[in-house]
């Protein structure tokens, strides 16, 4: 039943996905997986995301990507730049650092730049 909440953006993934299922199989006018891998190769869709396009190794190259990063405890868009709300910032903290600081505040796994760059992400 309808509840009158705005629906979440994986559900407008999940349209865009059975939306892409179907031209697959409308495109070459079969189920068989071969056929949909090839017509995916094959073809271009306009969806509510974008262009739609896939590479021989099944990659979207129809449009960029969107790129965040968190920021001085803010999201911003980096990627593409036509969107860019702000620098992409480099080096980023190791997994290892952003992990241990983020769960439990402990720093001994970073490094002092990773430190400084961590903090600056989760701390306004």
């Amino acid at each position: 039943a309808f509840t009158g909440a705005k629906p979440a953006e994986w559900e407008a993934y999940g349209a865009v996905y059975f939306s892409l299922f179907q031209h697959a199989m409308q495109y070459h006018g079969s189920f068989f997986v071969e056929k949909m891998v090839e017509a995916l190769e094959e073809m271009t869709v306009d969806s509510i995301l974008g262009r739609l396009k896939f590479s021989e190794d099944h990659v979207n190259i129809g449009r960029e990507s969107v790129i965040l990063q968190i920021q001085n405890a803010k999201v911003e868009i980096v990627k593409p730049k036509a969107l860019a709300s702000a620098d992409l910032v480099l080096p980023n903290p190791s997994w290892d650092c952003r992990t241990h600081v983020l769960m439990d505040n402990d720093t001994e796994v970073c490094g002092d730049m990773e430190s400084t760059l961590w903090r600056g992400c989760v701390e306004s």
